[in-house]
């Protein structure tokens, strides 16, 4: 098969010169792909018959799905397989290895849960030349997963995996020729969440994909709310949003006023931008004890998920993915966009921190891409 890229340019020339040997003036259009054991034409034109070098005999021919077990030629003295095509579109698979068998046209993968039984949805896939496409939803929680994809042996030519969410791409990793290989990707997932799993690199046998298998390792927690008017700020220490010490991964803004019933007449915006930005606040507790946190924040995107640090740690796994509601606007017209969220666990219940006398710091990082505004942030004890 070492002359195939001469026979591909020669290819066009065999079939005009099939297309005038059957009498017919039309043109038809031919493509091929190929690699050690297969070749594949797609011609689509007028009836024809086309000559393909193949440099030996076919072991069998597919034509459109259908195995050919008559009507096709070969020639040991010109190397070629003459294959008839009707008028329209039609794809003939060439198989030059022993015992052959037709690749898959689709298959199902489901997705299956790392930990018990059942499914997290299922990938269809579709087979061509270049690979395998699949894609599906995600039916699950929303939460942080570990995804585990299988894949077999190749036994051949190199290919490459990829994965994606929502077409964010997460991972690539090339298959290996002789052993099983699996990929292990932490994802960021919600409920209806596309997926996306392709290989690519050439016509691949059999169905290279194993098992596609997740396991969550963080829930998101949907914090409970209430109008920030509410708020007894006397209560407790409170934390301006624009007051903050440090941030970093983008720009934070400050509102000025440009908000309606920001407490101090000023708050944070622009607090969203990319994956990873965050912002972080000093603050002095006067008594050692145990405080609750409630954040005052503004929201038009459906879910700003955030993650809470406290003196550089997360307290605990609820606090890994802190999930904010859309409040209905950003308080650029009216103060009633403001919520105060309180952060609890996920029964609902406030979680207490123990802080000690002295200087803390607060940090919320942003998960995702949703922006959230910040009026501040209140440390209440608990009593």
């Amino acid at each position: 098969m070492n002359r195939l890229g001469l026979v591909l340019s020669l290819l066009l020339f065999a079939a005009a010169v099939c297309f005038a040997r059957e009498g017919d003036a039309k043109s038809n259009s031919v493509a091929a792909s190929f690699d050690d054991d297969w070749v594949v034409v797609t011609v689509q034109g007028p009836a024809c018959r086309l000559d393909v070098r193949t440099e030996k005999k076919p072991t069998a021919i597919w034509l459109d799905g259908k195995k050919l077990d008559s009507g096709w030629s070969y020639s040991d003295e010109s190397k070629m397989t003459t294959i008839p095509f009707t008028e329209g579109t039609h794809s003939a698979e060439i198989a030059l290895l022993p015992n052959p068998k037709l690749p898959p046209t689709e298959a199902d993968i489901p997705i299956a849960k790392a930990e018990g039984s059942g499914t997290y949805g299922q990938l269809k896939a579709y087979f061509g030349p270049c690979g395998m496409q699949a894609s599906g939803i995600f039916t699950g929680e929303a939460g942080r997963y570990e995804c585990a994809v299988r894949c077999a042996p190749i036994g051949r030519k190199r290919l490459e995996a990829s994965l994606s969410a929502e077409g964010n791409p997460s991972a690539a990793w090339q298959l290996d020729k002789e052993k099983m290989t699996e990929k292990k990707v932490s994802l960021m997932l919600f409920p209806e969440t596309k997926l996306a799993l392709n290989v690519e690199g050439g016509r691949v046998r059999s169905n290279p994909v194993r098992g596609v298998a997740m396991k969550q390792t963080a829930p998101v927690v949907v914090l409970p709310h209430f109008p920030a008017k509410d708020v007894k700020t006397e209560d407790g220490i409170l934390i301006e949003g624009e007051k903050f010490s440090a941030h970093g991964g983008g720009e934070i803004k400050l509102s000025g006023g440009g908000h309606k019933g920001a407490h101090g007449n000023d708050n944070i915006y622009s607090f969203g931008t990319a994956p990873g930005q965050w912002v972080e606040w000093t603050f002095p507790v006067p008594a050692a004890g145990r405080y609750r946190l409630v954040i005052v924040g503004a929201s038009d995107h459906e879910r700003p998920i955030r993650r809470l640090e406290i003196d550089g740690k997360v307290p605990c796994p609820a606090c890994e993915l802190l999930q904010f509601a859309r409040t209905g606007g950003w308080a650029r017209n009216t103060a009633d966009e403001w919520w105060a969220f309180r952060v609890a666990d996920a029964s609902g219940s406030d979680m207490a921190f123990d802080l000690s006398e002295g200087k803390h710091t607060v940090r919320l990082t942003v998960v995702g891409d949703h922006h959230l505004n910040v009026d501040y942030l209140l440390f209440a004890p608990v009593k």
